[in-house]
């Protein structure tokens, strides 16, 4: 298993049409139970972001991202701030983009924060990225939580935090909203 890159995540901004496949993820259950997300990453990486939004759509995953909505107009202020907070507390889940413009940015480690104040640990995840030289970016904080990985087949997995053991995302996910969250 290795962690997305920002070529792949280039790659499917690029061309939507490309579709991976979630490990025994059942067509059935992507028609039947959408689950949504709120992704935390820079607008500097607006580009990887859509990527994986067009990842994560071929899974049967709605990524809400927040330059999309058009009730979030810049540039950012309070009731912005009370928006996004609105959103975390929303959506079923929280994703955080492991850039190194993402965890460099004010935003991103604010917004981590709301949502582990919101959210159980297991419905916060974090998305880490090697960047063009293969380097991967984050600080201790962030492996508190799950994080998602790929294999060269296009395979993705979670992985609990702190856990070698991998469930197929698509059981996972299966699992949690079998039970609501």
């Amino acid at each position: 298993m290795a962690f997305l890159s920002e070529n792949q995540l280039r790659t499917y901004a690029a061309d939507p049409s490309i579709r991976v496949t979630a490990s025994r993820f059942e067509k059935s259950f992507a028609a039947s139970a959408r689950i949504s997300l709120l992704l935390s990453h820079s607008h500097k990486d607006h580009q990887l972001a859509e990527g994986l939004k067009n990842f994560l759509a071929s899974q049967g995953v709605d990524l809400y991202i927040d330059w999309k909505d058009h009730e979030m107009t810049p540039p950012p202020t309070a009731a912005t701030a009370d928006k996004i907070k609105g959103k975390i507390r929303e959506c079923g889940y929280f994703m955080l983009l492991a850039t190194q413009n993402g965890l460099a940015s004010r935003w991103v480690p604010w917004e981590l924060g709301i949502a582990d104040g919101f959210k159980a640990r297991e419905n916060i995840f974090v998305v880490p990225v090697d960047d063009a030289y293969g380097k991967t970016h984050g600080s201790e904080y962030i492996l508190l939580y799950p994080s998602i990985q790929i294999s060269q087949l296009g395979v993705i997995s979670m992985f609990a935090a702190g856990s070698s053991y991998s469930p197929g995302a698509g059981d996972w996910l299966r699992q949690r909203a079998a039970r609501g969250y």
